[in-house]
């Protein structure tokens, strides 16, 4: 059972405000787009008002970065903040594991296509932890969405240094084991950072499992 499993309690190293810092100086030229109107191609950029001229009359355009993406996979889909970096991991020919980070908070999703206990699963993450001599405290949580509701484990480790909160939620249906894991490393002290407030807020109000 544990070979499917990974270990992600590592995921937030670094803030991404960070690393935007210590990249400016090499950020990259701003990306152009082209709009079609009639076939006719108008070069544009986001974030900025153009003007274009469609049948003789001028029109206002402005391309905006939406605020949310939507995440739709293994039969999961929910809105997150568009600012979140993205990555994909294939674990193994069983296990799908998707990443959605940001500065203090990370979206998981693993998707596992074989039928896995949801205790085995939870028992697997606390020995990992165990082995890094984390101290662990478990608890219930329940996160709410449509007209329904799911129960889950609520994590808190603590690594010296690092502190983190994790709540995990099963999202079973026959012959596959879907896991959504909510990660905070919140303030000592403080409860939840903002950051995780609003994506769990988030989630809960565009959470659709099919």
């Amino acid at each position: 059972m544990k070979h499917y499993l990974s270990a992600f309690f590592l995921l937030i190293t670094l803030p991404v405000t960070g690393l935007e810092a210590e990249e400016s100086s090499a950020k990259e030229p701003i990306q152009k787009f082209i709009l079609k109107i009639d076939n006719t191609s108008h070069e544009v950029s986001m974030n900025a008002d153009h003007k274009i001229v469609v049948s003789g009359k001028p029109h206002k355009v402005r391309i905006e970065i939406s605020p949310t993406r939507n995440f739709n996979k293994a039969g999961l889909s929910f809105d997150f903040d568009s600012k979140r970096h993205f990555s994909y991991e294939e674990l193994s020919p069983e296990v799908d594991h998707w990443s959605l980070d940001g500065n203090n908070t990370v979206i998981i999703i693993q998707n596992y296509k074989v039928k896995v206990e949801n205790s085995d699963i939870i028992d697997s993450f606390k020995d990992e932890y165990k082995k890094m001599k984390a101290k662990l405290k478990s608890a219930k949580t329940k996160l709410n969405y449509g007209n329904k509701s799911v129960t889950g484990q609520r994590l808190l480790i603590n690594m010296g240094d690092i502190k983190l909160e994790q709540q995990i939620f099963f999202f079973n249906r026959k012959g596959e084991t879907r896991v959504m894991i909510l990660q905070d490393a919140p303030d000592e002290g403080k409860g939840n950072t903002k950051e995780f407030i609003n994506m769990r807020k988030l989630v809960q109000k565009s959470l659709i499992v099919n």
